[in-house]
């Protein structure tokens, strides 16, 4: 029974460095998602930033083709001038000519400041597409060195899945049914040092007789109010348990 116990103290051992293992690994894809949000975040910025260049460049194009009509138009009133008759009409003519004058001054104005805005704008796009080819690499280091920590939890899980099946091969299949039950029910930890008297597992005090009982290894003992299976643990075998009634044992190994 000791050595069923001690196997049973690494099985629990290697179960919870796997779990924290797993833990770790399953930390890896949310890191990496939160890291590339930032990449996303940057690209948005960009796409929304050369999106509004394009429709400023559009704009322009649109009051450059309005220039060209009034340019046509204004060609069109100034062949009026050599049919007009009286003075009225030249008059009339004059004042559409200096109309489509002021709208071409005007379009031209708004034209170059559209051109300006542009620009502008673009340099903003250029500021983004440094930005993001900086972010993009950062992201690529981090995405590399989290890979490779998932590659190294990965074999050192295997490891332990292989350390753990050889020692499940060792121990009692009806034992490995319990520790397992428990340890579904109590959170992974089924077996627990008894201390001066106390569970460790639940911190309720037992009976004095069950420390003498625990050392002669002669049945599997558990907790009678937590049901987590009990061991002596390697510091009080060092100090010795004071007898009440009978001899100590003589001390054992550690069971870890």
């Amino acid at each position: 029974m000791e050595d069923q116990l001690k196997r049973l103290v690494t099985l629990q051992k290697l179960d919870r460095e796997m779990r924290e293992l797993e833990a770790l690994k399953a930390r890896i894809a949310p890191f990496l998602q939160e890291a590339r949000g930032e990449v996303i975040r940057c690209q948005e910025a960009l796409q929304k930033q050369e999106q509004a260049v394009t429709n400023l460049k559009k704009e322009r194009k649109r009051k450059e083709s309005q220039i060209e009509v009034e340019e046509l138009a204004l060609q069109k009133a100034k062949g009026k001038l050599l049919a007009v008759k009286t003075n009225r009409e030249y008059t009339a003519v004059l004042e559409e000519i200096d109309t489509i004058h002021r709208r071409i001054d005007s379009l031209e104005d708004e034209v170059l400041a559209l051109m300006e805005a542009v620009e502008k704008e673009e340099e903003v796009v250029r500021t983004l597409t440094a930005r993001l080819q900086q972010v993009e690499e950062e992201y690529r280091a981090v995405e590399r060195e989290k890979e490779g920590e998932r590659e190294e939890l990965d074999r050192l899980l295997a490891t332990k899945a292989q350390q753990r099946q050889a020692l499940m091969e060792e121990l009692d299949p009806t034992l490995v049914d319990q520790y397992t039950r428990i340890a579904h029910n109590r959170n992974g930890l089924a077996v627990v040092p008894l201390k001066d008297d106390i569970c460790q597992g639940c911190f309720l005090s037992l009976p004095p007789q069950l420390s003498h009982e625990l050392r002669k290894y002669e049945r599997l003992i558990t907790c009678s109010h937590c049901q987590r299976i009990l061991y002596w643990p390697e510091e009080q075998e060092a100090q010795g348990e004071p007898t009440t009634g009978e001899e100590a044992e003589s001390p054992r190994q550690s069971l870890h």
